[in-house]
């Protein structure tokens, strides 16, 4: 008699569980209405609340602890010579601030040939001199990127829109590097900035919108 008491207790859990989760659960009503968002009226300037695992990073690109663990925080703020983009299954190496690049034909240095359009917020432009500023600051003392831009030598401004980077190898996996956190690009007058890491300088709304 227990037994069956207890079968027949649990069948009734059991029962008023379903019951439970078939009432919580989302449906289809009659007008074929579903619970889903209808994205076609997000706004577009609103704002987007995102959970993410990995504590925040300083937003200054050359003083992260992790170029990986930043790339998430750093690569939405400032722009890159380069970018990857995904369509869900493959990545692809696309332009940014440069528009295009080409070795040299020992493969010893490269030069990026540069968007005219943009300016950082604090209205400096985005030219060969500032992507030289911000090299020499990425490898130079007290970066913590410059272990990712041991192949460069040095970098130089061919002319306003135009800068080549020579190199100490062959490095055809540079423009890869360049469109991570550490080729972020911050305005040559911010990059003293003792708040560089709470407070960027980097691009316009121009060079988000492309």
């Amino acid at each position: 008699m227990k037994i069956r008491l207890r079968k027949r207790s649990l069948a009734a859990v059991t029962i008023a569980l379903s019951l439970a989760l078939t009432a919580c659960g989302g449906g289809t009503s009659d007008s074929g209405d579903t619970d889903e968002p209808d994205v076609t009226t997000a706004d577009p300037d609103g704002h987007l609340r995102v959970g993410y695992v990995i504590p925040p990073s300083p937003l200054d690109p050359h003083r992260v602890q992790s170029d990986v663990g930043a790339y998430s925080y750093l690569t939405p703020v400032y722009d890159r010579l380069t970018q990857l983009k995904s369509d869900g299954e493959n990545a692809s190496l696309e332009p940014m601030i440069a528009t295009d690049w080409e070795f040299a034909p020992d493969g010893m240095s490269i030069t990026f040939a540069l968007r005219d359009d943009v300016t950082f917020v604090d209205g400096q432009s985005l030219d060969a001199e500032a992507v030289v500023a911000n090299f020499k600051r990425a490898i130079g003392p007290g970066s913590t990127v410059s272990g990712y831009l041991s192949m460069v030598e040095s970098v130089e401004a061919v002319d306003p829109q135009h800068v080549r980077i020579n190199t100490n190898r062959p490095a055809a996996d540079l423009p890869y590097v360049l469109s991570g956190a550490a080729g972020s690009l911050v305005s040559p007058a911010a990059l003293d900035n003792p708040d560089l890491d709470v407070a960027p300088v980097a691009q316009g709304r121009m060079s988000r919108h492309r």
